[in-house]
């Protein structure tokens, strides 16, 4: 999540859901990532990838 969170400038909050190591099934929301969208939009492919 580190990775994530230092994509961002500051005006990205990004909220950890699930602690690291936890099993998660499908469809689990693990982050919220609230802000500029125009900033979120940009970098989300990079870090999906």
């Amino acid at each position: 999540m580190n990775i994530i969170e230092n994509s961002f400038s500051e005006n990205v909050k990004v909220q950890k859901l699930i602690q690291d190591g936890f099993k998660i099934k499908p469809n689990t929301t693990i982050a919220s990532i609230t802000g500029p969208a125009d900033e979120i939009l940009k970098k989300e492919r990079v870090i999906l990838n």
